[in-house]
């Protein structure tokens, strides 16, 4: 060890030998000449003497030599020193040191009271043996201070590079030689002494390599042997003694050489070389163990008892009484009126909080979604805690609405508007904003940024989750005269006040796009998992945050699998409930009221007047799939009328004069006991007066509420016959007369799903069927009908049926089960009700629904419009439309022209960023995402220009349709209900089955081929335009 003093008072840094004890045969520094004369350190088991205050003086001359007045003078001012001063200081140290041995036999701190005193020949021979090991030490150093390893040695194990990374350096456990302590010179003269028979070691192994492990050894022994008063019950106490000790954070080598008089052991026991491997393992398997958790279940479903809570959103420890609550909650302002209820004025940053960690996590890799789930969990646990009135808010801004989707309340703000108020809030011009989106693509980030940049006078106050959800409701509320420029002045209110990412979501939210990567499913999800995990206040109890850790809750003294089975009760009997009941303010006030998964859905079942999200059905090729699907299972066939699906809701009185629309205008029919709503729950009564009308006056006098499921189609009185749908698109939307109506419709009941206050969702169809002939009179009109279905189990009877439905002007048939799993499933697409259309022998088992988002201009005849669009599908993973098709074919004159009128008020500058879309697609034009086409095609192939269901199929390639042809707008549709890419890919594996088991991916020499017809495709497309 080498150590170098001065009278500047600085601390001294070591290099120590001690990191490389026991890897025998390695090259080491000698310590300085001052050291090497320092006696040896008594062996261990003999005590350690204690040093007087006289010996602790001359140990601190021995250390520490002043150095000359002028040298003094020159470090202090930090000069360089000349070579003629560094030659004096260097006389001056030699002097002292010399001056210091002569002194050593006399002085009593430099003769250690030892019985093992060695011979001075012995240790003459011995310090001249260390002075040659330090020069080859010094030579073969390499400049950082690091050693080599002495050529030669190759029989020896390389170990003093390994020893380095581990202990370099160690810094002294003085901060100034001359103020140390009698303990902290012990320290130093024992590992003075260590240090020299380390080194008496490495000099044996050298003069005779092969006895390198006998002399380690024979040094080992002979300390233990050294321990003659030491038991070995002491020696154990002893041994686990230091280990505990070096464990503790800052424990150097130093404190355990010194402890007890014990000498440090030269090699570390089998057990500590193997406990960094033992924690490497462990950390794997830890990991290991976390990423299956991601795979198979929720991260909730773990036990807290015992474990210490979190204050991150991130965590599934999270306990809502980490977060004070004055860290979330508004400051309230001087002349702010106090809340009625004492609710807390929960800051919006705490649900943008949540928004920001769940977007980086979008797409991340396995678990996000789970991860996402946790933060937006443990945000409304927050809530549940301090707030829970402010939950259904807070729901409703995740799902990017106001108000259930009956209630008709829109918020979309056009992106002109948005850019008029973001320019007067932020003192920046319109066109500069729109080059700034040209390069950004994201309206919400600019306002993000911009609001950075902008300073005001005073600091406005902070918004709120309910200041900000009532002016966001009162901008969907603003109609007449002056709406737009109302809608721009609440809209800059919020920007004012919005800090941080605040103006991202709010802008994002006006432009219903999130895009935060929650979808409804999620959000759903974290409803009913905090609602498990965080009990509000109620009926006199205080709130719970967390009842895996409260005394007396049941989920306290659950297991983890037990807590997984839990959670996936309470998320099944939350959908259902959100399914039959579509408003998260009333399932949310039943599961504050104390609902559990056994509960909730006996207080949430479906009530006229509130639509119930419809059943769907699955598509199939033909007889031979529906026959191999519901084998063994009693079925039936009805027409699938091609025409608008209709939920026909039947009030009470009392019911219909609490939730009626105003009354009708003179000539029109009241809707105070009917109302109507489309296949995404928009209330269309308005729509169709003449329904109204014939259903009323179809239904029995028993009949006093009931919910029914229907389809509407366009309908010749004259000829008895079913219409094409194109006919039935002609009727106007809004402000319909009964007397100014031109296209006649029918109305083809198929189910029942409420009759006189009894729920029919658990019976069967064969039951529902029944209650259906039991509340309308199938006879009173020819307008209202029941489908027409048939019981069939065999292929012939299928094919004639089949055949019959196509005949009749309708899409095919409905396949259900009848007895068996029959029953009433909303919002599912289920296997027990399947769908043929007459166009499965063609190639594609179903029609799809697709976006329009951009188009090219015509050419030749189609000059002037839009002569081939850019189709997509819906990816709501993302929230991405992705492309999968250009359309040019199917479009009559009347039609190219009305989608051109159409589609030109929606023309964008530029392409939305959610606009998924290859450079090979740039299209002339890009429109809002604002309509759904129907679109059939011959097949599906792997394309290396569309991203629907991109790397799926194929690496890098995605999914297009080949040769399609536009069928018809879906009105009842808005662009989220399009197709998905889950869809387009299982309707692209779909066309590789082979009989009833053909499972058969493609083979990937097809990706060319169907590459080339994409081409042949492009081609026709321009034949059809010329």
């Amino acid at each position: 060890m080498k150590l170098s003093g001065g009278g500047s008072g600085h601390a001294m840094k070591q290099t120590s030998i001690l990191s490389f004890l026991g890897k025998g045969g390695a090259a080491a520094p000698a310590p300085s000449p001052a050291l090497q004369a320092a006696p040896k350190q008594p062996e261990a088991g003999t005590a350690s003497p204690q040093l007087d205050p006289a010996e602790v003086s001359c140990k601190k001359r021995l250390l520490a030599a002043p150095a000359s007045a002028d040298v003094q003078r020159k470090r202090e001012k930090k000069s360089p020193l000349t070579a003629e001063d560094e030659k004096t200081e260097t006389s001056r140290e030699d002097a002292t040191r010399a001056a210091t041995d002569a002194a050593e036999p006399a002085d009593a701190c430099t003769e250690e009271k030892s019985g093992n005193a060695e011979a001075p020949g012995k240790a003459e021979s011995e310090a001249n043996g260390e002075a040659q090991t330090e020069s080859a030490a010094k030579a073969a150093a390499p400049r950082g201070g690091r050693l080599r390893k002495p050529a030669g040695d190759d029989g020896e194990e390389d170990s003093i590079s390994e020893a380095e990374s581990e202990h370099e350096s160690i810094e002294s456990d003085a901060s100034e030689p001359s103020s140390q302590e009698g303990g902290n010179v012990a320290k130093v003269a024992a590992s003075s002494a260590e240090g020299r028979r380390a080194l008496e070691m490495l000099q044996k192994k050298k003069r005779s390599p092969s006895a390198g492990g006998k002399a380690r050894a024979e040094t080992l022994v002979s300390d233990s042997e050294g321990e003659g008063s030491s038991s070995a019950s002491e020696e154990s106490d002893a041994e686990a003694e230091t280990r505990k000790r070096s464990k503790r954070p800052g424990a150097s080598v130093l404190d355990l050489l010194c402890k007890e008089g014990r000498t440090a052991k030269l090699r570390p026991s089998p057990s500590e070389e193997a406990a960094p491997s033992e924690k490497k393992t462990g950390t794997r398997k830890k990991k290991s163990d976390e990423d299956e958790q991601l795979k198979t279940g929720t991260l909730f479903a773990t036990r807290a008892l015992g474990k210490e809570p979190s204050a991150d959103l991130a965590s599934p420890l999270f306990a809502p009484f980490q977060v004070p609550l004055e860290s979330i909650t508004a400051k309230p302002e001087a002349n702010a009126k106090k809340a009625q209820d004492d609710t807390p004025a929960i800051l919006f940053e705490v649900l943008v909080g949540a928004f920001d960690k769940i977007e980086q996590m979008k797409a991340s890799g396995t678990g996000s979604s789970k991860k996402q789930t946790v933060i937006l969990t443990n945000a409304f646990r927050l809530l549940l805690f301090y707030a829970p009135k402010l939950l259904h808010k807070a729901i409703y801004i995740c799902l990017n609405k106001v108000a259930p989707d009956y209630l008709g309340q829109e918020v979309g703000v056009g992106e002109s508007l948005i850019l008029k108020a973001m320019a007067e809030t932020y003192g920046r011009t319109e066109a500069h904003l729109k080059k700034e989106l040209q390069h950004t693509e994201d309206l919400g980030r600019i306002a993000e940024q911009s609001s950075c940049k902008t300073r005001t006078l005073f600091s406005p106050p902070r918004l709120t989750i309910d200041g900000v959800f009532t002016q966001l409701k009162a901008i969907s509320l603003c109609a007449g005269k002056d709406s737009q420029l109302h809608k721009r002045h609440l809209l800059k209110r919020l920007l004012v006040g919005a800090k941080g990412a605040e103006p991202k979501y709010i802008i994002r939210f006006l432009q219903q796009r999130m895009r935060t990567g929650a979808s409804t499913a999620t959000v759903y999800q974290a409803l009913a998992f905090a609602s498990f995990l965080t009990h509000n206040a109620r009926d006199g109890r205080a709130a719970v945050a967390d009842t895996r850790r409260a005394e007396g809750e049941a989920a306290a003294a659950m297991s983890a699998v037990e807590l997984e089975e839990h959670l996936s009760r309470t998320e099944q009997s939350v959908r259902r409930a959100l399914c039959e009941v579509p408003n998260v303010e009333v399932v949310v006030s039943h599961l504050l009221a104390g609902a559990t998964a056994d509960t909730l859905g006996s207080l949430c079942v479906v009530t006229p007047g509130v639509p119930l999200q419809p059943m769907l059905a699955r598509p199939t090729r033909g007889f031979a799939e529906v026959a191999e699907r519901l084998k063994d299972t009693a079925f039936t066939c009805e027409f699938k009328y091609d025409g608008e699906r209709v939920q026909i809701h039947l009030m009470g009185e009392a019911a219909a004069a609490a939730t009626a629309p105003p009354a009708a205008a003179p000539g029109r029919v009241s809707p105070a006991r009917v109302r109507l709503f489309s296949r995404n729950l928009e209330e269309i009564t308005q729509k169709y007066p003449d329904i109204i009308e014939m259903i009323l006056g179809a239904f029995k006098p028993a009949t006093r509420e009931c919910i029914l499921d229907a389809e509407v189609v366009a309908f010749d009185v004259e000829k008895g016959a079913i219409l094409p749908f194109q006919t039935l698109t002609r009727r106007k939307r809004k402000d319909v007369s009964k007397d100014g109506i031109q296209v006649r419709v029918a109305l083809f009941l198929f189910d029942c799903m409420r009759l006189n206050g009894e729920c029919l969702l658990g019976q069967t169809l064969e039951a529902r069927r029944a209650k259906l002939r039991e509340a309308v009179d199938l006879h009173a009109s020819p307008l209202v009908q029941q489908a027409t279905y048939k019981d069939l189990d065999s292929s012939q009877d299928f094919e004639d049926f089949l055949n019959e439905a196509i005949e009749g002007n309708c899409e095919g048939l409905m396949v259900k089960t009848l007895r068996d799993n029959a029953t009433y499933e909303p919002s599912k697409r289920s296997l027990n009700w399947l769908k043929v259309k007459k166009d499965y022998v063609e190639g594609m088992t179903d029609s799809v629904d697709l976006v329009p988002i951009g188009a090219f201009y015509g050419k030749g005849k189609r000059s002037g419009t839009f002569g081939t669009y850019l189709l997509a599908v819906f990816n709501p993973k993302d929230e991405t439309f992705q492309t999968v098709c250009k359309a040019a074919t199917g479009f009559t004159e009347e039609a190219l022209q009305n989608q051109h009128k159409t589609l030109s008020d929606h023309i964008i500058s530029h392409k939305k960023p959610y606009y998924d879309v290859t450079s090979k697609m740039e299209a002339d034009v890009w429109f809002e995402a604002c309509q759904v086409w129907e679109c059939r095609a011959a097949d599906l192939s792997i394309s290396p220009v569309h991203t629907a269901g991109m790397g799926e199929a194929a690496s890098d390639k995605g999914i297009g349709l080949r040769f399609p042809r536009f069928l018809r707008v879906r009105d009842d549709k808005n662009p989220e209900q399009a197709t998905t890419s889950t869809q387009i890919i299982d309707m692209y594996l779909n066309q590789f089955r082979q009989n009833k088991t053909g499972n058969a991916k493609p083979k990937p020499e097809r990706v060319e081929d169907e590459e080339e017809s994409d081409e042949e495709m492009e081609k026709k497309e321009e034949d059809e335009e010329s």
